[in-house]
């Protein structure tokens, strides 16, 4: 499903997506990465989300982000 970015700061992003029609997803998982030169190096660690609803939408804040970098995001299922 579509993400989108909102409330941004220097230091975090504000997430909101929409989990797809029943498709035995049981979580979601956001994961990012610095886009430097070089192979993207995933943040694995945080946001893990609990079980999910199938065609919900959630959100979620993501801290701990650099300023002035750009970054790369995924959700995984």
């Amino acid at each position: 499903s579509d993400m989108r970015f909102v409330n941004t700061t220097p230091h975090s992003v504000q997430i909101y997506w929409k989990s797809p029609p029943d498709n035995g997803i049981i979580r979601h998982q956001i994961i990012y990465a610095a886009v430097r030169s070089g192979p993207l190096e995933w943040n694995m660690e945080k946001y893990l989300l609990g079980a999910t609803e199938n065609y919900t939408q959630y959100t979620q804040i993501v801290t701990g982000l650099e300023p002035y970098t750009l970054y790369a995001f995924r959700i995984r299922a």
